[in-house]
């Protein structure tokens, strides 16, 4: 199930302000216009994606109840065997960096970078030192170090072999660490190194391979343009006689004409499998700019995460531009910011408010972010302790049928803003398509898988607050359920806060604020005859038994600011 995130200032604009794009509050309000159909269901459509998507395995999916199983008066235990124990003994691995001050100040640099600018007849120094603001052409070379101390590269990691990356420094565009330590350097503090592409490879090369084969763990090795420093602790991260291999060969010359087998050596156990090797070049000379860095939790490549990084950076360039400086008139002349849209924030000037502002937003999205890592842990834990002895065919029919209907309703939008026709994109094409399934495979038989493994999660659910006694009374369910509608209603809503927030005089404020509430009301009776009261019912019971559930686990947090 989907954890329906609180309309913050960002979340109006549709961008959050984080460490990597600040975002200032949005003035703007929406137009008012017909609400259809598809966007009022796109809340099911959404979760049946995520579902869908994950495959089924995380997270838990509520349907609307028509006719049917009825989850809430079915006696479970014919049907799931599970204990308070087991929820107890649910292990938790939550990976989230939580938001510190640093990524408060970052953000409004960030803001502040956004807007810098070159007097006219500024002098330029191409030996200046970097600063924020500053547009720089760097190529630099990434790795970690391996549990010898011996330098790791990581696939993407170097840009060397190709064009030079350019960026702004104090943007946030690359991991955290890196634009701060390039801060005072100078492009003379660093030398590009030459790249070599012929002559054969000797011991202490810098060298650029393309790899693939398999880790002794099983996972594929593909690297192109990977650096290497040609020393004999290569075996120790490669293989045994990787190093051999490479010393004395020939730059260009492909090294395997069949699959090459060599043992993991100390550091891993099973074998590592090649079937290609081949050097690009190498390097000569230079001289580089370290810079340690820190891969965030929510990094894509899930073998980074968390992890400290290294760079050997070379500056190409270096153009200097000045930042406006961070007051009052910067948010309320060059952002355009009214003070009345930071006067709930708490600060003596307008930069203060908008640091409350982004220090409360960031730590917003931080709540959002680790309930839903735990949500999805948990469900996946969860799964493997608990056994389901059967799933009625009422329960796995109720979501069958909603998701039929629901991507029907989806084909249509999609051959509608595609300019498409049945003809041309027929159901059956889509649906296997949308599912992720081979051709020739019924669409049908994997909506019914699906189906079945949420009616198989909702059952799961409904026991385990059942049985670990963490039912809500029901008047802690009535408070639930309406802070849910309301969510959901402000969230599909035409209007928002800043519908009235940004009106000065009394008189009017009052009544766009009436005229908010009213499309809010009107947005929920909507929603109702939509969905139905029994959607957003089982919802609460969902988003109020889960933290109770959370609370009976073993929850381990990693991530940067959790002991």
């Amino acid at each position: 199930m989907s954890n329906n995130k609180k309309k913050s200032l960002a979340a109006k604009k549709g961008t959050a302000p984080s460490a990597a794009k600040p975002v200032a509050p949005s003035r703007q309000k929406r137009e008012r216009k017909p609400i259809p159909k598809a966007a009022l269901r796109g809340v099911l459509i959404g979760l049946i994606a995520i579902f869908v998507l994950c495959a089924g395995a995380t997270g838990i999916y509520i349907a609307r109840v028509n006719a049917g199983f009825d989850y809430m008066d079915a006696k479970l235990s014919r049907y799931v065997k599970l204990s308070p124990e087991v929820i107890e003994n649910v292990s938790l691995t939550v990976r989230v960096d939580k938001p510190t001050e640093k990524d408060v100040e970052q953000n409004l640099i960030a803001l502040q970078v956004e807007h810098k600018y070159r007097p006219e007849g500024m002098a330029d120094d191409p030996d200046a030192p970097i600063v924020n603001g500053s547009a720089v052409e760097l190529y630099f070379i990434g790795y970690t170090l391996s549990k010898s101390g011996e330098k790791v590269y990581f696939s993407g990691g170097s840009n060397l072999a190709s064009t030079p990356n350019e960026l702004v420094i104090g943007s946030g565009t690359f991991v955290p660490g890196f634009e701060e330590g390039l801060i005072g350097l100078r492009p003379s503090d660093t030398e590009i190194p030459k790249i070599v592409k012929s002559g054969v490879l000797s011991e202490g090369d810098t060298v650029y391979i393309n790899v693939r084969g398999f880790h002794p763990n099983g996972e594929t090795i593909e690297q192109y343009g990977m650096p290497i420093e040609l020393t004999p602790a290569l075996d120790a991260v490669y293989g045994e006689g990787f190093f051999e291999l490479l010393v004395g060969s020939e730059i260009g010359e492909d090294l395997l004409n069949k699959t090459l087998i060599l043992p993991g050596g100390d550091e891993n156990e099973g074998d590592f499998v090649y079937t290609n090797i081949r050097a690009v070049f190498r390097t000569e000379g230079g001289k580089s700019h370290t810079v340690e860095t820190y891969f965030p939790m929510d990094y894509e490549e899930e073998t980074l995460q968390g992890v400290t990084a290294y760079f050997d950076v070379y500056v190409k360039s270096n153009t200097v531009f000045l930042l406006p400086e961070a007051n009052d008139a910067f948010f309320t002349d060059t952002l355009g910011i009214l003070p009345e849209k930071l006067a709930d924030y708490e600060g003596d000037s307008l930069v203060e408010k908008y640091k409350t502002y982004v220090r409360e937003t960031l730590a917003e999205n931080y709540r959002q972010t680790l309930f839903t890592a735990c949500e999805e842990s948990f469900w996946s834990a969860l799964s493997e302790l608990v056994e389901v002895r059967r799933v009625p065919v009422a329960a796995t029919k109720e979501f069958y049928d909603e998701y039929m209907l629901n991507l029907d309703a989806t084909y249509e939008d999609y051959l509608e803003s595609m300019d498409l026709t049945e003809t041309i994109y027929p159901f059956k094409t889509f649906a296997r398509d949308y599912l992720q399934i081979e051709k020739g495979k019924s669409y049908k038989k994997e909506v019914w898988r699906i189906a079945k493994q949420a009616a198989s999660e909702k059952m799961i659910f409904f026991y385990a607050i059942e049985v670990c006694g963490v039912m809500p009374s029901e008047s802690e369910l009535k408070e639930a359920y309406e802070q849910i509608l309301l969510e959901y209603a402000q969230m599909n809503s035409l209007l928002d806060e800043s519908y009235y927030e940004n009106i000065s005089d009394p008189g009017q404020k009052k009544e766009a604020y009436e005229t908010y509430l009213a499309e809010v009301e009107e947005t929920k009776a909507e929603l109702l005859r939509i969905r139905g009261e029994e959607y957003f019912l089982e919802s609460a019971y969902y988003n109020f038994g889960f933290e109770k559930l959370l609370q009976l686990s073993k929850i381990t947090y990693l991530g940067k600011g959790h002991d």
